[in-house]
């Protein structure tokens, strides 16, 4: 696993984050009572958007997540607004790119919009 450098192009113009708690849950067909486990594990997912850009950092920034989706390569990125105050590498959050979510759309103008999803790359 490699660590990917973002290159110097506009950052983001929307970020959806989303948290969850590693649990199982049972429900009993019998008794309908509903047991927890509840694990250590914690799963980050964000969804990334790109701000319109030209056909140059367009294409710097499809080649930079066609890098992040060669093997399981990782960038680091800084989550800081978008997690709790509580998550220690807030900062310099490892992240990797979720397989097959990448969309592009092209306009006439060669103007590039694009977005992925990202997880935790624990």
């Amino acid at each position: 696993m490699a660590t990917i450098t973002k290159p110097s192009i506009p950052g983001w113009q929307k970020v959806e984050p989303s948290y969850r708690k590693v649990i199982a849950r049972h429900v009993s067909p019998y008794t309908l009572l509903t047991q927890a486990q509840t694990w250590s594990g914690e799963d980050y997912h964000f969804v990334f958007t790109f701000p319109p850009m030209k056909q140059t950092n367009g294409l710097l920034a499809l080649k930079f997540l066609r890098d992040l989706q060669n093997g399981d390569n990782k960038w680091l990125e800084d989550v800081t607004r978008y997690v709790s105050s509580d998550v220690s590498d807030k900062a310099a959050m490892p992240l990797r790119v979720v397989p097959g979510s990448v969309v592009v759309s092209v306009d006439v103008g060669l103007i590039y919009r694009i977005s992925f999803e990202a997880e935790y790359a624990q």
